[in-house]
């Protein structure tokens, strides 16, 4: 797997430079864990706060949104969650998480707090190998063993759809947010600063339909076993631009669910291609995709059944790392 393009990437303007890379490998030299993350977020906080950050759609079809500003206060809410459960610089966080605005939370979170962040297969039936130290956030609810499934582990539950970004979220500990009981982050918020007393307000607001494409990756294959962070949030992210994540893969509706998401774009494994292909759903050409990059290496005959699925032309259907396929990556195209 190529490694992180993060050192590539240049951050927006009033971030500090990233700390050069060390030969052969994705850590700067000298640099604690997370801080590159942190310092492109927050260039895009400070320049790009207004705008539309995600797009989420759950199993049911139904789509929330939050923008850099909105979603950088409830970053900040979950660090000092996992600060509470001891979370420092140097330490790991291992998310055992599906697609969800959690997720990214978590993410965010960790980078911000120094910590390693590491995502785990969310389905094992057996825990992973124990990290001392280490604070997992597994998701819980029907068929899911939660924190059963790391005996005497720093387990952090939590829901992994809308209800996991309401007030008494497990990521934000009810007395933050004991002001807006039932609200959700959605719609327009300026920028604003990580509460540091209880009872901060959250502005209320209600669902609301994905906003107009425009350069919108979707990322549907899960995160946990995709490269979908590194290859198209991050350089989003420094462009200032939205993502359209989805809670499921569904192969036979991956047009209809970036048409759902106001996504232009879908990021694609080999593996994730293809079961698109072996779905054969019938071509759709108003789902409004204009690019599929595949990831990995895929043969001639599988890049012409994408295009047939898509409705494309062969030409924009790509596939291939980064470094050998750069008109896929968001910050260029």
């Amino acid at each position: 797997m190529p490694t992180s393009p993060l050192p590539q990437v240049a951050p927006p303007a009033g971030a500090p430079a990233p700390a050069p890379a060390r030969p052969g490998g994705a850590e700067p030299v000298g640099e604690r864990p997370g801080a590159q993350l942190t310092a492109v977020w927050d260039g895009a906080v400070r320049v790009h706060g207004q705008r539309l950050f995600l797009v989420f759609g759950n199993s049911a079809d139904e789509a929330n949104e939050w923008t850099f500003a909105q979603f950088d206060m409830l970053t900040g809410l979950t660090a000092r969650r996992m600060a509470e459960r001891g979370v420092r610089p140097g330490s790991t966080v291992r998310a055992a998480l599906f697609n969800s605005p959690e997720l990214l939370l978590c993410w965010l979170a960790a980078a911000r707090l120094g910590a390693r962040f590491e995502l785990i297969d969310p389905n094992a039936l057996t825990p992973e190998p124990a990290v001392p130290g280490a604070l997992i956030v597994a998701g819980r609810g029907p068929g899911r063993p939660g924190a059963a499934a790391y005996p005497g582990a720093n387990v952090l539950e939590v829901n992994e759809d809308f209800a996991g970004m309401l007030a008494g979220s497990p990521l934000f500990g009810a007395q933050e947010l004991t002001s807006a009981q039932a609200a959700r982050l959605t719609g327009a918020a300026g920028p604003s600063p990580a509460p540091t007393a209880s009872g901060a307000p959250v502005p209320p607001s209600t669902p609301v339909p994905a906003s107009a494409p425009g350069r919108r990756w979707l990322l549907s294959k899960p995160l946990w076993k995709s490269a979908g962070l590194e290859d198209c949030l991050v350089p989003a992210i420094a462009a200032g631009r939205a993502t359209a994540l989805a809670a499921l893969f569904d192969p036979a509706r991956t047009a209809q669910q970036a048409a759902l998401l106001g996504a232009d774009r879908v990021h694609l494994t080999a593996l994730a291609a293809q079961r698109i292909i072996a779905e054969a759903p019938a071509p759709d050409p108003g789902a409004g995709v204009a690019l599929v990059w595949v990831r990995d290496a895929i043969c001639a005959r599988e890049q012409a059944e994408l295009a047939r699925i898509f409705a494309l032309p062969v030409d924009r259907v790509l596939s291939g790392p980064p470094a050998a396929a750069p008109p896929a990556a968001p910050a260029a195209d």
